[in-house]
């Protein structure tokens, strides 16, 4: 495993907390069946290829605030594709 800068360790750490808030405030809207889904369901329902669910708290007008919104989808895209590799939920051995 290659390893990561502290800044985009840091950077991806909080979208992916972003990501975790909006899916939270999303279930708070959202009917009962949503509830019942497990967390990897969850995640797969929100995320797809091009990123995570649009956050209702940014502006997609104001440039200032578009890359860190192009950040966000970047995290989301790879933490899609950690979810959904192969060995996914399988532990290595030691």
């Amino acid at each position: 495993m290659r390893s990561m800068p502290k800044k985009t360790i840091d950077s991806h750490g909080s979208n992916l907390n972003i990501l975790g808030r909006e899916i939270i405030e999303r279930l708070n809207e959202a009917d009962e069946d949503k509830r019942k889904l497990s967390p990897r369901e969850l995640i797969l329902h929100y995320v797809d290829e091009e990123g995570g669910p649009f956050l209702s708290f940014w502006n997609p007008n104001d440039i200032t605030e578009y890359r860190y919104l192009m950040a966000y989808d970047a995290t989301c895209c790879k933490f899609l594709k950690f979810m959904t590799r192969e060995n996914a939920g399988t532990s290595a051995a030691p």
